[in-house]
Order: structure tokens, then C-alpha cells, then sequence
């Protein structure tokens, strides 16, 4: 057995997205087709035939488009003269557009191709803008390190895209990414560039798309940056000019040529996205203001403007997940809600100690002792709640949640999975994961709701399992085994599975089963007591003398 150190496990989470109950809704759907397509005896055919018009029902009361996309960390350009030191690096990461395969059924839907399509545009211009930065600079990095090779002075050019998705359903597919890159300068530069996609066609969306009458939104948005932005103070006069003497209406018309399409025009664009309940505008560094003053941000909820803004895009669901910042004040319930950081002062304040957490007056922490937090709002029917994300050691995550409340005593709660880089949108289907120890170190995942009491509940009996690429495990000796007839039935025979047989990957209960296909396309299942080390499979066989290539984390 091959018994390796793992500093990163591998993750490429699906996010949640969709209709509220999406995640059960397809499950029932999927099963209650699978019975009658299968037509088992064994079944109860008229409760298979009420539970599919139960969920037809729901289907036609509750459209929605069940896709996911997932963010990976996906590599780098670099340039380096001489193998010398670094001259210029570029990260970036790619998105892709999936479904949720459901471990208990082995199925899955399709991804429309228009959302592959929207999918392939935003990381064909990630690419290219993470490639060209590193073409374009090289020449001059070099130069400037020959001109600092005595004084040391030379810090290599960096630029880092990191592209989120902010909403994914029936409606749109909305993606922003944040670019920043630095050339040696005094400081380096920060840029948002926004998508916006209707999920139904896949072409891009324009302002106008949207936006009823496009005439008077130079004004309206003047008069909102001061008002929504507080680092806005000073920069402009009573009738709206900027420091250089043009109307901050004049210069946003101006920008509305580019219409959030980067490259149409000579001039700055303006940046702008469908979120969940309206319309969000970004000024970078120098688009209306000095690159000390910041970015500004306006938003117009869909809401407030009836009149002006196409309200079918901004449907607001009756629950929904909002990503929090720390330091900010939230109006939630009724309520102010801020969440606050303390670092821990004898680690270089790199770690976070204490989470804090103020709302009605109230306040309740926990000691996650991470070095990142990504803070969750969950509106559900039954309340409102609070995820943190811890990150920690080796890249480990997991979840704390919290029931807002005004009355009662606040209590952190530690949950057993984690975000990674799933994108929280639904309380229903959140596609949340962990690792698994069971045959080997992988990671694992499964669609989970948010309970009465805010704790996580699964919408799974398993968790589909995320193996390496081509990972695969060997026999090394004959063993008799359950063979499963599917995955959904879970009937099986006993039944000798040969030594050499290659196995993959498929699902867990995390607890003593694991299921697995082998390469001649059998279902079979592994009872390892993952108590005791070696671990023991089939109460009988030490998984060193079983199994060739298995991996542990230490």
C-alpha cells in the first residue's frame, strides 16, 4: 500500500443552483421514472404512479433549470528567463457547467448547450487574458530586473483572475470576475469585469435587454454613487461634476457605448450584473474617480423601479442564500446583523481566532481558528440563518451554522461538510463535501437542505465520490463480494470478484460501505470497518494484503 502525505485534496464541488426543492424534486422524478421504466414487480405501482403526478405538479409550479457549475483552480502561465527567477506569473481559474450526479441513482440531466456555450465564452477570455499578460509584459519585466540586478529591488509582474459565479437558474447565468495584476509598480490594479447570460437562449445580455428605457440611467446612477458609497465624499460637487470639471452623468453615458462588453470601445465600459433581486453596477479604479478613492458600487433593485427594470429577470425566490461580507451592517429580519474577525496576534494576525457575530442586540462566536471565513445568509421559509466556512489546515473546510434570532440564545453549530468552491444559491440543494477514509483518502459530496434549526440535512442516503482522474484500485486476491443489480435497487447476490480486477470509484455512506464499478462493469460493494487500522474489509481481510494503491492522508 502506498501510504503518501496530502497537503491539498483535490476539489472541484459542484455548486448548488435552481428552483427551490430542485435538488429532491429531481431526485423523486428521477427514481419514480427509473421504477416505471424497470416496471418491478416488487413495486408499488400505484404509489409510483401518484408520487410522479405529485412531482409533475411541482414541476409545473416550480419551473426550473437544473444545471450547476462547478470552479476549478486550473493552472498558470509563467516566464522565467534562464530557469533564473520568476519574471511574470498569471493565475486564473475556469468554470464548468454540470449537473448534480445523484449517488443514490447513478443519474443525471443534461446541460443545455446554450449554458456550455456561455460557459466557453467566459473562460475563453479568462485564458486569453491570463496568456497575454504574460506575452505582453515579458519584454519589460526583463528589463526592469536587469536595471534593479544589483539593488534586488525587482518584484516579479503578477495577474490573478478569479471568476465566480453569482447567480445560476432558469433565469440567468451570471459571472463576474475579479482581475488584478501588478507591474512593478508603486501598487498594483484591480479590475471587475461582469456577465450576464440568459439561461434560456445563452447569448450575452446588454443593458438594454433588461433595462426598459436606457435614457435616463446616466443620471440615476450619478445621483446613487454618493449616495451608496461612502468613499464618494468630497468627489463631487453639488451639481454632479467630477474633479475635472465633467458631469459624472456625462462620463457614465459615455461609458454605456461599451455596454459592459470590454473592447468596443477606446474608452472605460460600463460594468454591470443581473444579480438576485436587481441590477448591480461597478466603477473600477479610475472609471469616475483617483485610484485612492477605490471602486464604487451602485445597486438598483429590480423592486424600487418597477417601471424601468424588466422584473420577469428578478423573480425573488421564497428562499435563497446571499454571501456576506465581513465588517458589514445587514438589515435582516428586521434586525442589524454584522459579522466581525479577531486574528490571533501571536501568529503575525494571519489566523483568524474569533468569529463574531452581532444581531438584535445580541451576540454569539465560536473559535474556528482559520486562516479564511466565507460567510453565508440562508432565507429560508422556516427563518433566517448563518453558514461560516471555515478554511483551514491542508485546505480543510467545514461549515459552523447559526439561527438568527432576536429572543433567544445564539449557538454555533459544527457541521460535517464544507463549501469548497461550490456556489451557494439554494437552501434546498446545496452541494456541499468532505473526505472519506474508507479504501482510500478521496473527496466526497452530496446535495444537503437546511433544516428547521438551520443544520445541515441530507437530501442523500450516499455521497458521490471524487476520485483523481483514472484513479483506480486492484485486487490482489479473490474475495467473495455483494454484486449490486444498480445502484438505485441495491438488490444483490454474493458473487467472487478475481484478483487483478481493476475497481473505480462511486459512492459512500462514509461509515462502513463503499461502492464500486469494475472494469468488467459490475456494482460491487465493500464492507470496510474503517475503525481499526489496517482497515478490515468483509470482517476478514487487512486492506494492505486486498488492495494494491490505495492513498491515505497522514
Amino acid at each position: 500500500m502506498k501510504k503518501i502525505w496530502l497537503a491539498v485534496m483535490a476539489s472541484a464541488l459542484l455548486a448548488s443552483a435552481g428552483c427551490q426543492n430542485a435538488g429532491k424534486a429531481q431526485e423523486k422524478d428521477s427514481a419514480a421514472q427509473n421504477a416505471s421504466e424497470t416496471g418491478s414487480a416488487e413495486k408499488d405501482t400505484a404509489g409510483e404512479s401518484s408520487a410522479a403526478e405529485e412531482n409533475e405538479s411541482k414541476k409545473d409550479a416550480e419551473p426550473c433549470y437544473p444545471y450547476h457549475i462547478t470552479s476549478k483552480n486550473t493552472g498558470d502561465w509563467k516566464y522565467s528567463k534562464n530557469e533564473e527567477a520568476l519574471l511574470v506569473a498569471s493565475k486564473y481559474n475556469l468554470l464548468g457547467a454540470d449537473v448534480y450526479v445523484n449517488p443514490d441513482t447513478g443519474r443525471a440531466d443534461e446541460v443545455k448547450p446554450e449554458i456550455l456555450a456561455a460557459v466557453d465564452k467566459i473562460n475563453g477570455d479568462t485564458e486569453k487574458i491570463s496568456k497575454n499578460f504574460v506575452k505582453d509584459n515579458a519584454a519589460e519585466a526583463e528589463e526592469m530586473r536587469a536595471q534593479h540586478a544589483q539593488d534586488d529591488l525587482f518584484n516579479s509582474f503578477e495577474n490573478e483572475n478569479i471568476v465566480k459565479p453569482v447567480r445560476a437558474d432558469s433565469g440567468c447565468l451570471t459571472v463576474v470576475r475579479e482581475n488584478y495584476s501588478f507591474l512593478g509598480g508603486a501598487h498594483g490594479f484591480s479590475e471587475t469585469t461582469a456577465y450576464t447570460f440568459d439561461a434560456a437562449t445563452g447569448k450575452r445580455l446588454k443593458l438594454a435587454d433588461i433595462v426598459k428605457d436606457t435614457e435616463n440611467i446616466p443620471e440615476i446612477l450619478a445621483a446613487e454613487v454618493p449616495k451608496q458609497n461612502e468613499n464618494a465624499d468630497g468627489l463631487f460637487d453639488q451639481d454632479g461634476k467630477m474633479s475635472d470639471g465633467e458631469k459624472l452623468s456625462d462620463r457614465i453615458r459615455e461609458m454605456m457605448k461599451g455596454d459592459g462588453y470590454e473592447g468596443e470601445n477606446d474608452t472605460a465600459y460600463l460594468n454591470w450584473y443581473a444579480d438576485r433581486d436587481g441590477l448591480q453596477f461597478v466603477f473600477n479604479q479610475y472609471d469616475i474617480g483617483p485610484y485612492a478613492a477605490g471602486k464604487f458600487y451602485v445597486k438598483l433593485k429590480a423592486e424600487d423601479y418597477p417601471e424601468l427594470i424588466d422584473t420577469r429577470f428578478f423573480e425573488v425566490p421564497e428562499q435563497y442564500i446571499e454571501e456576506l461580507e465581513e465588517g458589514k451592517t445587514y438589515s435582516i429580519g428586521g434586525a442589524d446583523l454584522k459579522v466581525s474577525f479577531q486574528y490571533d496576534p501571536s501568529d503575525g494576525s494571519s489566523y483568524i481566532e474569533t468569529l463574531r457575530v452581532d444581531y438584535a442586540g445580541k451576540q454569539a462566536t465560536y473559535q474556528p481558528y482559520s486562516y479564511r471565513e466565507s460567510i453565508y445568509h440562508l432565507h429560508t421559509k422556516d427563518g433566517d440563518y448563518l453558514y461560516c466556512n471555515d478554511f483551514t489546515e491542508n485546505d480543510w473546510q467545514s461549515l459552523s451554522s447559526l439561527k438568527l434570532s432576536k429572543t433567544e440564545e445564539m449557538k454555533f453549530y459544527q457541521e460535517t461538510a464544507g463549501v469548497y468552491d461550490a456556489v451557494m444559491i439554494d437552501p434546498e440543494a446545496m452541494i456541499l463535501g468532505g473526505r472519506t477514509e474508507l479504501l482510500s483518502s478521496m473527496q466526497m459530496e452530496r446535495s444537503y437542505r437546511a433544516g428547521k434549526d438551520g443544520r445541515l440535512e441530507p437530501n442523500d442516503k450516499y455521497f458521490a465520490l471524487k476520485p483523481w482522474e483514472d484513479f483506480q484500485l486492484t485486487l490482489k486476491q479473490d474475495i467473495e463480494l455483494d454484486v449490486l443489480e444498480s445502484l438505485e435497487t441495491e438488490k444483490s447476490h454474493r458473487e467472487t470478484v478475481k484478483k487483478g480486477t481493476k475497481i473505480s470509484f462511486i459512492r459512500t455512506d462514509d461509515k462502513s460501505i463503499t461502492d464500486c464499478r469494475t472494469d468488467d462493469g459490475r456494482i460491487v460493494r465493500f464492507h470496510v470497518n474503517g475503525d481499526v487500522w489496517p482497515h478490515i474489509v468483509e470482517d476478514k481481510y487487512p486492506i494492505e494484503e486486498l488492495l494494491d494503491n490505495t492513498i491515505f492522508a497522514g
